[in-house]
């Protein structure tokens, strides 16, 4: 997206799954192993406002973008820009890699090198950690590839369900209000 995020800002991960309950009240619980990032925010008025509209419009929910991932939190601490991996399967929670030079925090989005997919950290991992545990468990193998910690990106497309295009508030003032961006 070529403007910037504001408050208010929602990341959320779309699990699917399906509950039921019995005339007893046992509780039955089915997942899929599907999972998404979803991003609803706002964005910042004027800055690039006829920008957005352009990218907005053309693309509308049929083309991925690349999109720059807010972090959750800011420590002030060592991320590690990239890390080796020594192995991790598909399917598989947990990521092997070389020592780290540096802290990756719980809560911490990174992709691979690899392949396009989100994963968020679960686990801090210390500097010299070697088990990086994500969410999702992995959807590709990545032995051989790199985590990437720093500009983390999404493929992303707008929600078909969100209005695309720009608020003229006083005919100077453009407000392109708020955009969900889905994974």
């Amino acid at each position: 997206v070529l403007i910037p995020f504001v408050a208010p800002m929602q990341i959320t991960s779309n699990s699917p799954s399906f509950v039921s309950d019995t005339v007893s009240l046992r509780r039955y619980t089915s997942n899929q192993n599907a999972q998404r990032w979803e991003i609803e925010t706002n964005v910042y008025p004027e800055a690039g406002t006829a920008a957005y509209f352009v990218h907005s419009a053309t693309h509308a929910d049929r083309e991925p973008f690349s999109v720059a991932v807010p972090q959750p939190h800011a420590l002030r601490c060592t991320k590690p820009s990239s890390v080796a991996i020594a192995g991790g399967s598909l399917g598989s929670p947990v990521v092997v890699i070389d020592a780290t030079a540096g802290l990756i925090p719980a809560g911490w989005f990174i992709n691979f090198d690899n392949h396009d997919k989100l994963y968020m950290v679960t686990s801090t991992c210390e500097a010299g950690g070697v088990m990086l545990y994500v969410h999702p468990p992995l959807r590709k193998g990545v032995a051989g590839a790199h985590v990437v910690s720093s500009k983390v990106v999404m493929r992303a497309r707008y929600d078909n369900t969100a209005l695309k295009g720009v608020k003229y508030v006083d005919g100077i003032l453009s407000d392109p209000g708020s955009v969900k961006l889905v994974e």
